[in-house]
């Protein structure tokens, strides 16, 4: 008998073992695909969210400038209201002493100014 007939009893011992060994290497395999799969999403995910983190600080910044040009804008507007509101009671207010001259019963100027003498001035008839 050759050598070769000698082996070949062996050979279906070994057919399970190169079953396992093929089972080992494509789990091996399903194993390290899904590791490149996951570094390669991580990678993405991560220059998707510094894109994302770069939009949201450029949107702040261009809030921010909007927010401030608009309070601005608006304290100037404000400001401008108040000062024309200012001359209009003092016009109503030259007005009213008109009238109230005109009437004879307004405050006379001079006793504004001495209602508003120093807390200490004697303002009695006597004093």
């Amino acid at each position: 008998m050759p050598a070769s007939n000698a082996a070949w009893p062996r050979w279906p011992q070994l057919i399970p073992l190169a079953q396992l060994v093929a089972v080992v290497l494509g789990v091996f395999a399903i194993i390290w695909n899904q590791q490149q799969t996951t570094d390669s999403l991580r990678t993405e995910l991560n220059t998707e969210v510094g894109g994302l983190r770069a939009d949201i600080t450029r949107v702040e910044t261009e809030l921010r400038a909007e927010i401030i040009r608009v309070e601005t804008g608006l304290r100037t507007e404000f400001s401008n209201e108040i000062g024309e509101l200012r001359v209009l009671v003092a016009e109503n207010g030259e007005r009213l002493a008109r009238i109230e001259g005109f009437l004879g019963i307004g405050i006379p100027d001079s006793a504004k100014e001495q209602a508003r003498a120093a807390p200490g001035d004697d303002l009695s008839p006597g004093g």
